[in-house]
């Protein structure tokens, strides 16, 4: 888990490393209200089935965890 933290910490869009791995969530995914600002999210697989999705807030340089699933999200199908 640490080089996720510091993935995230760094580069959360990058995809150029494993363009496979990292992804913007797609339909009623693709974007969550976080406090009264819409934003991107996105999904880094962590392994075969886990995976991590957050939102990125470039104006506040902030990343959002907003679930870690240590097995495949039922919600992407």
């Amino acid at each position: 888990m640490a080089a996720e933290k510091r993935r995230l910490e760094t580069s959360p869009t990058d995809r150029s490393a494993n363009p496979r791995r990292t992804a913007r969530l797609k339909g009623k995914l693709k974007d969550r209200l976080i406090g009264k600002t819409r934003l991107p999210q996105w999904q880094h697989e962590i392994s075969s089935a886990g995976r991590v999705w957050y939102c990125v807030d470039k104006a506040d340089r902030i990343v959002w965890i907003t679930k870690v699933a240590l097995t495949h999200p039922r919600e992407t199908g």
